[in-house]
């Protein structure tokens, strides 16, 4: 599977989000990654920790690369669906000295290097979170959603027509 990803490299663009130099690419869905994450196993295990039960969201699944210099200030993940969407993001590989840090209901702070091979689970519209600067090494992920509605807010076609492999 990561090298069927890595293949994607050549077509990674700036992303022109609030994220600072990262980039990104479309995860195809004849990929192996895509069929992984979309199917039977991983849709059996995020069911058992969501009520409703999640589906696999139609928004576009990501890889994104995190390279030096990247980073991504303090947010709330955009609530694309009617109902809150679950955002998953995959590490593939971490080289770099980057946190996700993320406030508890206390507004404490927790910090969390993101493992090659961890899943980090984030329901949208829920906790403030951020990924700190990256000054050594680079991050690669996989970014995508499970949603227990597909009726979509106004916010879904604005975040999916500002996508970087859109242009």
């Amino acid at each position: 599977m990561l090298q069927a990803l890595k293949k994607l490299t050549p077509k990674l663009k700036k992303d022109h989000s609030f994220a600072t130099k990262r980039k990104s690419a479309l995860v195809p869905v004849t990929s192996p990654a895509y069929a992984l994450w979309t199917g039977k196993q991983m849709r059996e295990r995020l069911q058992a920790l969501t009520q409703p039960e999640a589906v696999p969201g139609d928004f576009p699944m990501e890889i994104r690369l995190y390279p030096l210099g990247a980073s991504m200030d303090w947010h709330v993940d955009d609530l694309m669906y009617q109902e809150p969407q679950y955002e998953l993001v995959y590490t593939l590989d971490n080289t770099s000295d980057s946190y996700t840090e993320f406030e508890d209901s206390s507004g404490r702070v927790h910090s969390i290097w993101a493992q090659p091979n961890s899943l980090l689970v984030i329901r949208a519209a829920g906790v403030r979170h951020r990924v700190t600067t990256v000054s050594e090494g680079e991050r690669s992920i996989i970014k995508f959603l499970y949603t227990t509605s597909y009726d979509k807010t106004e916010l879904y076609s604005q975040v999916l027509d500002s996508a970087p492999w859109r242009r």
